[in-house]
């Protein structure tokens, strides 16, 4: 994988891992437009991937 794909699409995962993980494990309530950016979040890194 090339460096211009591999470190946006690091870096976007470990922002989406830190709020799930977040969310998971202290209970952090999550809004409806905090889960509208996890969603172009996850899109953004497959885009970035395609």
């Amino acid at each position: 994988m090339e460096s211009s794909v591999f470190f946006p699409a690091y870096n976007g995962l470990v922002i989406l891992a830190t709020t799930v993980a977040g969310s998971m494990f202290f209970k952090e309530k999550l809004t409806t437009r905090q889960y509208a950016s996890i969603v172009v979040g996850i899109l953004g890194v497959v885009l970035v991937n395609i």
